[in-house]
């Protein structure tokens, strides 16, 4: 028979910010599994019987990068300069990072002002129908 394991643990706030952060890390069920000492089927099984195990499971890294993306992108054309700042160098480093701060781009790379002000007001489009 196999090793016991404490179910209980993995339905505290500690197991599923755990699980949710392995799954957010990039591991698999499997890889979870594993680090649980449960089988894959035993997991699946959990995540089919237990909404809030399914939900820790659900959200893997590339969900977990849009959301943060999702967050970012709306604060930024709210007008939080900080976030502008903040995607702008994680997301296009070789243009708005350190590094090109520091080179021929430097005034580009500091002047997020102005790029809120275009993304605040933005241009009427005379002629264009979006729908």
């Amino acid at each position: 028979m196999g090793k016991k394991v404490d179910k209980v643990f993995w339905f505290t706030a500690s197991g599923l910010a755990l699980i949710g952060g392995w799954r957010r890390q990039g591991d698999g069920v499997e890889e979870i599994a594993a680090k649980m000492e449960i089988g894959t089927a035993t997991l699946k099984r959990w995540a089919n019987e237990h909404e809030e195990i399914d939900a820790a499971l659900r959200i893997d890294r590339e969900v977990a990068d849009f959301m943060v993306e999702d967050v970012l992108f709306s604060r930024s054309l709210a007008g939080y300069h900080k976030a502008y700042e903040f995607w702008l160098k994680h997301r296009m480093p070789q243009k708005w990072g350190k590094a090109a701060a520091e080179g021929e781009e430097a005034g580009k790379a500091a002047d997020y002002t102005g790029l809120a002000q275009l993304i605040n007001n933005p241009v009427e489009r005379e002629g264009c129908d979006f729908e």
